[in-house]
Parts: C-alpha cells; structure tokens; sequence
C-alpha cells in the first residue's frame, strides 16, 4: 500500500480534493459510531504517545493564541461597539487560512522541542508526570 501511495500521491491528492469525494469523508467522519472510534484512538494514543500528545498540545495553544490575537485585533477596532467587534472578529476568523504546521511554526522537530524541554526539567520530573495529575 505504501509503494501504491508513493507512486500515485499527486493523483490520491487530486482525488481527495474532488467535492463529491470530500462530502462523503464529511459525511462518513460524522457517524456516531466512527466519531466514537475516533476519540477512543486519540484518547488512547494521547495517553501512550508522548511525541501525539505534545503536538496535540502545540497545535493546540497556538490556535489559542492565534483566536485571541485576532479577538484582541476586533475588539481594538471596534472598542465601544461588542457587536460589530463580534463580526468583525467572525470575518477574521473565517479568512484565516492554515498558515504553517505547528512544527514549522515553533522552528524545530518535536523530538528536538523534546530535547530542550527536557533542559528546563526540575528533579522529580520526567515525560513520566508531566500532567498535574502525574
């Protein structure tokens, strides 16, 4: 399968952008059973995979950071007004494209990011009990 895809990524590309093709992994992706096969995989693999949770959490926080800089940008323009602030910050938000991945963003790989997370550790901690709950 790996060789086939190897082969023929520009054409699985192109096929994957078809708007019939995407309207039925969207509609494939919202079956209750699916969805829940879904999350059970993530739960377990953000559980076991230290590299799938930190990315999880970088893709996660600059997201966050990237709405509240673009709520941030609203409610400056529109200081007196919560309500064009609100469409304003709704327009921003829908014309933000997907700029880079997190990795590129942050300038490193994540074992690297790894790596120097571990410099900034303090005795007792490890990848082990990095979560509040340990």
């Amino acid at each position: 399968m790996k060789e086939y895809y190897q082969r023929n990524k520009q054409e699985i590309k192109e096929y994957q952008q078809r708007p019939e093709v995407k309207a039925k992994a969207k509609e494939y992706s919202q079956i209750p059973e699916v969805k829940a096969k879904r999350k059970e995989y993530r739960k377990e693999k953000y559980g076991s995979d230290i590299d799938f949770k930190l990315k999880t959490i970088l893709r996660s926080r600059l997201n966050l950071a990237l709405r509240r800089y673009l709520r941030s940008m609203s409610n400056k323009k529109y200081p007196d007004n919560k309500q064009k602030a609100d469409a304003e910050y709704k327009k921003l938000a829908k014309k933000r494209p997907k700029f880079e991945s997190a990795t590129k963003l942050i300038g490193c790989s994540i074992p690297k990011l790894m790596e120097h997370l571990e410099k900034q550790f303090k005795p007792g901690m490890s990848w082990d009990n990095w979560s509040p709950k340990g």
